[in-house]
This record gives C-alpha cells, sequence and structure tokens, in this order.
C-alpha cells in the first residue's frame, strides 16, 4: 500500500515578550513616517502628466493703480505650486549692504535679488501675485517707482501690491525690501 502523506498544519510561532511588547514612540513615528512618504510616492505615480492651466484675474474697481502697475487684489486658480518668497534688498552673495544710502542701485539690485529667487524656482515676474514693499523712505522709493513699473510691465504682470513706510530695515544702510508672492 502507498503511504499516505500526513497533512500537517503549521503551528503559530511561540510568543515571547519582546513579540507582544507594543512598539515604541519612535518606532511607531517612523512607520507612521513611512507610510506618509509610500502615499506621497504612489500619488505621485498617480499624477497626472499634464497641469492644469493657471488663471490670474485682475481685481480692480478703480483704474488709478495701473499707473503704478499693480492690482488692488489678484485671484488665481488652477496652481500647483505657491512660492513665498522672503524679503529681498540689496545684499550682495557675501550677505553684504550694496548700494549705501542710493535707491536706485538698491531697488534694481533687490528686484535682481527677487528675479534670481524666481529663477531658481523656475519662476518669474509674470508668476507673482502679491508684491510687498517696505522703504525708509517712500518719497525716494516714489522718485524711482518707474523702475519697478516697467520690469513689471515688461513681465505683463499687476500684481497685489502694498508699500509700507517704516523706521527701519535688518542693516541700517537698507533703504527698500520686497517680499513676493509667486504661483505656477
Amino acid at each position: 500500500m502507498p503511504a499516505t502523506k500526513k497533512k500537517t498544519t503549521k503551528k503559530p510561532a511561540a510568543t515571547t515578550k519582546s513579540a507582544t511588547r507594543k512598539p515604541t514612540p519612535a518606532a511607531t513615528k517612523r512607520t507612521s513616517a513611512t507610510h506618509v512618504k509610500e502615499r506621497v510616492r504612489t500619488a505621485s505615480r498617480q499624477a497626472p502628466k499634464t497641469r492644469p492651466s493657471m488663471e490670474v484675474h485682475k481685481i480692480n474697481p478703480w483704474s488709478w493703480q495701473d499707473n503704478f502697475g499693480f492690482s488692488q487684489g489678484i485671484e488665481f486658480s488652477g496652481h500647483q505650486r505657491v512660492l513665498m518668497c522672503a524679503g529681498q534688498t540689496s545684499i550682495g552673495p557675501d550677505g553684504q549692504p550694496r548700494h549705501a544710502g542710493d535707491m536706485k542701485g538698491q531697488l534694481i539690485y533687490a528686484l535682481d535679488n527677487l528675479q534670481t529667487v524666481l529663477r531658481a524656482a523656475d519662476m518669474t515676474l509674470s508668476n507673482v501675485v502679491r508684491l510687498n514693499f517696505f522703504t525708509t523712505n517712500p518719497d525716494a522709493l516714489f522718485e524711482h517707482y518707474g523702475i519697478i513699473a516697467e520690469r513689471l510691465r515688461a513681465a505683463k504682470s499687476q500684481p497685489a501690491s502694498t508699500l509700507l513706510g517704516v523706521a527701519r530695515l535688518a542693516f541700517p544702510e537698507l533703504m527698500i525690501e520686497m517680499e513676493a508672492t509667486a504661483v505656477a
């Protein structure tokens, strides 16, 4: 008579204290962080390959602001990225102020720095929806405001904007600081 195979069932492994112990908070955080990373990876693999087009609508109940190159409000939708720029000033790559006492020089340098930050995020002035100015001398800023207006006009940008006169900026030599919000 042929030998019959005896059916074996696997017994659960013996439990030890370490197997039944609850995970430590650090282990839970690692697991949780890994889970989130995996969800993000999965979502990015499933994301559509094309971006919806972004729409920007200027909200201007009046027209006087058009002469200054800004809007009273900006409504935007369909964007996927938002860049919040820190205040840009006339500070060189070495962290030292440039053009002390020269509003025009500082204005140009600060705009150049802003455009450098935007380029690093694959954006331009045309992506800017909010541009705020802080100055120690509003009169001197208005004297050279055409520089700002021209760059914005060239980029076809008319962001919402606020100008504030302040007692001083981070370095006493600085006269102008601008912060921007850009979307893409």
